[in-house]
């Protein structure tokens, strides 16, 4: 009878496996606490960003009341972009980070729909005294048409008064730089949702944003062209989380890694990984199988990787270990997979790895 309640267990748990019952976890268990990412975690509470953002927006305000003397009230305006401009997104950067999760449109509608996006410091002022000094407010952003009317009550829900919202819909939709709806703001013709505003054309004073596209035309122009006009005309808020540089090549750098018996090297002061395939579902975990050599390296951190794809319910990941070479000199690590309350039971495997610190 023994054997028989254990085989309907078993079949049991398979068919849940098979039917999605029981998931994986796309980053961590449920209610498990993870660490924000560095660049989400300044933004989301460190008083340096909030100083930062404030300072950009006072300098400009200073600047603003000077490039203003000398024009009519009603035919000049200031330029904003919105998203981490006027307002942060950081909800929406903890909740990626919570279900494990990188951008996606989907989720970015989603969060746009809700109009939780929160006032940055200075905006704000910056807005009101652009209206006080006989200027227009316009935003333009980059959010698709579906998003107008929640973007519109989500800036009255912060206090931001605008004359203009253009967003990436009708003839702009393609406008991804922005340059033809500066370019209809300055001719007094813009298109779209806006147009029954009937606009006269408008000198842009200042232009505020944190991605260059929002500043200038950067298929023309090059950060040596630009740099003396932050000082002038433009605001440039600061955003660690996304944005073109990204792409940029310097971006990437090959991870220090090598197969087994094949040395790896590394400089004093430097870190490398090691990463080895994984499956958590299966309860076993990678584990030093003998102490390191502490006046040659020290692990820093492991970590699991979940991949961008997912595959079948069930299916594995990467065991991540960053280690930090403190020495010079020549040293082996060694790992072994196995479930740790198996305490007599040999590895299901075992890695070892030659370290050479020069």
């Amino acid at each position: 009878m023994k054997k028989k309640g254990f085989k309907i267990i078993m079949l049991l748990l398979i068919a849940l496996l098979i039917t999605g019952a029981v998931s994986t976890p796309t980053y961590a268990a449920k209610g498990h606490k993870i660490k924000l990412s560095t660049a989400v975690q300044w933004v989301n509470h460190s008083d340096e960003y909030k100083l930062c953002v404030m300072q950009a927006y006072l300098n400009a305000i200073n600047r603003l009341e000077k490039l203003a003397k000398n024009e009519k009230p009603g035919k000049w305006c200031v330029v904003l972009d919105a998203d981490e401009t006027v307002w942060s997104n950081i909800g929406f950067q903890k909740y990626l980070q919570a279900i494990g999760q990188e951008y996606s449109g989907k989720e970015w509608t989603n969060w746009c729909m809700k109009g939780e996006a929160t006032l940055l410091p200075g905006a704000k002022e910056f807005c009101d005294k652009a209206k006080e000094l006989g200027g227009k407010v316009i935003i333009v952003t980059n959010r698709k048409a579906p998003l107008y009317e929640p973007t519109a009550k989500n800036l009255k829900n912060i206090g931001i008064k605008y004359d203009a919202l253009l967003l990436r819909e009708g003839p702009y939709r393609k406008d991804r730089s922005k340059t033809m709806r500066r370019a209809d703001v300055e001719k007094g013709k813009i298109q779209g949702v806006e147009a029954k505003k009937k606009l006269p054309p408008l000198k842009i004073l200042m232009r505020a944003g944190d991605q260059k596209h929002d500043l200038y035309d950067k298929s023309k122009y090059k950060y040596d062209d630009i740099k003396d006009r932050v000082n002038l005309d433009f605001i440039i808020i600061p955003n660690p989380i996304y944005g073109s540089w990204q792409r940029h090549p310097e971006s990437t750098v090959k991870s220090i890694g090598a197969p087994d018996n094949f040395p790896i090297k590394a400089k004093v002061g430097q870190e490398f990984l090691l990463k080895l395939n994984a499956n958590r579902t299966t309860g076993y975990q990678w584990q030093l199988a003998k102490p390191l050599n502490k006046d040659i390296v020290t692990l820093v951190n492991t970590d699991y990787w979940i991949p961008k794809t997912p595959g079948l319910v069930g299916s594995g990941g990467k065991s991540v270990w960053r280690f930090k070479a403190i020495g010079k000199g020549k040293t082996l690590i060694h790992l072994k997979y196995v479930r740790p309350w198996e305490k007599k039971v040999k590895p299901e495997k075992t890695k070892t790895f030659i370290i050479i610190v020069k």
